[in-house]
């Protein structure tokens, strides 16, 4: 008797993630919200017109820093304000470490904040050499704790959210670049296979099939989209770097056949767990994914390059119900290039920095 219910609990299963994949095949074929034969990457970097002064100011700010640390005055410059010591230490710092063009198919994420003091508008030089090297200790310790030898900083953004008369808070997000994928494919709209069901979040790994576990739709959305041909002999890093939130409250389809019927009601995934949809079939996989890559283009600020984008799942859960979605942050910047690699964040800032 046991084996009797045991089986038809796995054929309910499998008669829902097959019907599901079926009832969706039908409407693979129109994707009228994306560009479904676009074959080219979201990585492709142009390197700035500007790069060359924007190295001098690196340059600049690293002498700068020097002076400060060794008690010379030669080079000392009226101070920074707040917003321009953010630029500096952020170009710093990814100038040093970073590797934009990094080739990845996962990436370890790190954010603190920080207080400098301002005093009359600036910041002193001791206190800016201070928060750098703050910022500088934040991204060796990130490094430090990803445990993978196939590692690389690939981009650090600083931004100040808050000012007063004697204060400056900055946020730090860092991420790391690991597991180089073991291929990459031409980009098109169709990535995912028939065994690509996935539970929306929280690390459930693969319906239907099982296994997976540790990752989600989220995370294998975000995989794809940040898949990037590494770039022979170059070494790219960004500056200037900007994020952009996403959520499906901004982005509604419209072409959605049946409102609120928590299936395609937005271009990212978003449904109430009463309505049965947290396993996300391969069609609706690709749907989103498509739909994404159109809005990271979409949003790209002009005169920058898309960097990578952090795809997390998000949820108001309330008993066996609740909504559930995916929320993101896209991150563009200024591409310049480099004639060295980048230095680990282990390594004295001191014996590196050539870009």
């Amino acid at each position: 008797m046991k084996n009797i219910f045991l089986f038809l609990i796995l054929a309910m299963i499998f008669t829902n993630c097959s019907k599901e994949s079926m009832e969706q095949q039908v409407q693979s074929d129109s994707l009228s919200t994306v560009s479904k034969n676009d074959n080219s990457y979201l990585f492709q970097p142009t390197v700035s017109p500007d790069s060359e002064a924007i190295k001098q100011r690196i340059q600049n700010f690293r002498g700068r820093l020097n002076n400060t640390e060794t008690g010379g005055t030669d080079l000392r410059e009226s101070n920074l304000t707040a917003k321009e010591a953010e630029w500096n230490i952020e170009a710093n710092l990814n100038a040093t470490y970073a590797r934009a063009d990094v080739s990845f198919s996962k990436l370890e994420k790190n954010k603190i904040e920080f207080d400098v003091p301002v005093s009359g508008g600036t910041i002193a030089d001791a206190d800016l050499l201070a928060a750098y090297k703050t910022a500088q200790d934040a991204l060796a310790n990130h490094y430090k704790q990803v445990n993978d030898k196939d590692k690389q900083v690939l981009a650090i953004d600083i931004e100040l959210v808050k000012e007063s008369t004697d204060k400056a808070q900055y946020q730090q997000i860092s991420y790391i670049a690991i597991a180089p994928p073991a291929l990459l494919r031409a980009a098109s709209c169709e990535v995912y296979g028939e065994t690509d069901f996935w539970y929306w979040g929280q690390d459930q790994g693969r319906c239907c099939e099982g296994g997976g576990e540790g990752i989600d739709a989220a995370d294998v959305l975000g995989q794809e989209l940040n898949l990037r041909y590494p770039l022979p002999d170059t070494h790219l890093y960004f500056t200037n770097i900007e994020r952009r939130d996403i959520d499906p409250d901004s982005f509604p389809n419209p072409d959605d056949d049946v409102l609120n019927d928590s299936h395609r009601d937005y271009l990212i995934f978003d449904c109430y767990l009463d309505d049965d949809c947290d396993c996300i079939n391969p069609d609706d996989m690709n749907w989103y994914y498509c739909n994404i890559r159109e809005i990271i283009t979409d949003l790209k600020p002009s005169g920058k390059n898309f960097s990578h984008i952090d795809l997390y799942d998000e949820s108001t859960l309330s008993g066996e119900g609740g909504r559930v979605l995916h929320i993101g942050l896209i991150f563009y910047g200024k591409s310049i290039q480099c004639p060295c690699n980048p230095c680990s964040p282990l390594v004295h800032p001191s014996t590196c920095g050539c870009c």
